[in-house]
């Protein structure tokens, strides 16, 4: 009996891990970003949504799992990136670009809640689109990560049902259209935006801009 090669054996592992955790963490993304697009009615009808999610996902033991998994899909993420060479090119040009925005996210979330005290909710994902030179990193930052979402959660079911490869243009259009509605909704466009003066501390910055209408 031949035995499997030693490479092999590697990669069917690291796809395990990402498969595994990969669905465990579309459970939590999906109704994340529908969270983020609650910014749509305003920061009343956020908190409202997003409390809610919290009350499922914050909890004192479901969190650092939570992190976990995010570290584990994360480093068998990057392993397939570098050595797996059959994945789409969809597949692997949005896990690169989630590989780049993930370790950003986590850490703003984190630094805001932990280094500067304050909450990550509405506040902290509308400041940086308050003002035009932070706004130029945001916009195209937030689209990017949900566009990249998008064409990556479509392109894992195309690749476990060939028949389904159409949605992964319908999940790439999916992600634009929320990033965009996302950016419009935090930057103000649908009401004014208030966003208290201790978080413009986490752009380097003590200039504050209370409401933008």
């Amino acid at each position: 009996m031949d035995d499997q090669p030693a490479g092999m054996g590697r990669k069917t592992r690291w796809r395990r891990w990402h498969l595994a955790t990969g669905l465990a963490l579309a459970i939590f993304a999906i109704p994340h970003v529908a969270g983020q697009l609650a910014a749509v009615a305003g920061a009343e009808g956020y908190r409202a949504v997003n409390d809610l999610l919290r009350s499922l996902y914050r909890q004192p033991w479901i969190e650092p799992i939570l992190l976990a998994t995010v570290g584990v899909h994360f480093a068998s993420g990057a392993g397939l990136l570098f050595r797996q060479k059959t994945a789409s090119a969809p597949a692997r040009s949005s896990g690169a670009a989630l590989l780049l925005f993930l370790p950003v996210h986590l850490g703003g979330v984190l630094l805001c809640r932990h280094a500067f005290g304050l909450d990550s909710g509405f506040e902290f994902a509308a400041v940086g689109l308050q003002r035009a030179s932070s706004a130029w990193f945001f916009a195209p930052y937030y689209i990017f990560a949900t566009t990249a979402l998008g064409l990556h959660l479509g392109s894992a079911v195309a690749r476990r049902r060939p028949s389904a490869r159409p949605v992964v243009g319908l999940a790439l259009a999916c992600g634009l259209a929320g990033g965009v509605l996302i950016v419009a909704a935090l930057a103000g466009a649908f009401g004014p935006v208030s966003v208290a003066p201790a978080y413009y501390r986490l752009l380097g910055s003590e200039v504050e801009v209370e409401v933008r209408q």
